[in-house]
């Protein structure tokens, strides 16, 4: 038992010194260029491309609430992943996970878009998923078809992609709207919606709580080991 006892403050002083070198390197060698390239993308963040394109788009078929396809200019058609909004599911392959406002959240969707001219804005960095889709805002008739699906409580205001640079306040009204008058999900206590109600974490900020925690278990290993030494 002495033994372990004395093999387990070891093993946390290693620990503690493989945290102390990363952190004298990362400190000690490239600090001001850490602090220019998050000042830079800072910068870059709070000038994200939002603009609207000046084409409209065509839209050729309605996957679900949030998810259209639109044909441009010479007729090629792309795949659209409306931003910040995530509707209830219509056409899983599973069955039992679609949900009667997932498919009122998709007619809706036809009823407004489908065969018609709409526009599309950019408003994040990251224009594309991983899929290849088009991260975009919606506009018909002059309206944020986006707004509007989370003023009637058909999905929260997500921020899966990180928040909106250009309608967040308006987006957080919305909610809070739909929350008050208890309106869609808001409205309904089925557990099938739970789900959406907790929204999603802001990537950025879940990076720097990761970089948060590694720093206090550096300074946990640096207090561990000093206090092996004496």
């Amino acid at each position: 038992m002495e033994n372990v006892n004395m093999y387990i403050p070891k093993v946390i002083q290693k620990m503690a010194n493989v945290f102390r070198t990363i952190f004298k390197t990362v400190f000690g060698i490239g600090i001001l260029s850490i602090i220019f390239i998050i000042l830079l993308l800072l910068l870059f963040q709070n000038s994200a491309y939002s603009k609207e394109m000046s084409a409209s788009f065509y839209v050729t078929k309605v996957v679900d609430g949030d998810t259209i396809w639109v044909s441009g200019k010479g007729g090629v058609k792309q795949k659209v992943r409306l931003l910040c909004i995530d509707t209830p599911e219509s056409v899983h392959p599973k069955e039992h996970k679609n949900t009667p406002l997932g498919i009122e959240a998709s007619n809706i969707a036809k009823e407004k878009l489908l065969h018609k001219y709409v526009k599309l804005e950019f408003d994040t960095n990251f224009y594309r998923d991983k899929y290849g889709r088009w991260l975009a805002f919606v506009w018909y008739d002059g309206i944020c078809y986006n707004q509007y699906m989370i003023c009637i409580g058909m999905t929260t205001y997500v921020t899966k992609y990180g928040i909106s640079n250009k309608y967040d306040q308006g987006f957080r009204g919305a909610e809070q709207f739909a929350q008050n008058m208890k309106l869609g999900i808001w409205g309904t206590t089925d557990p099938r919606y739970d789900y959406l109600k907790s929204g999603f974490e802001n990537p950025y900020i879940t990076a720097i709580l990761v970089g948060i925690i590694l720093f206090i278990i550096y300074q946990i290993g640096v207090y561990i080991n000093e206090k092996t030494k004496v």
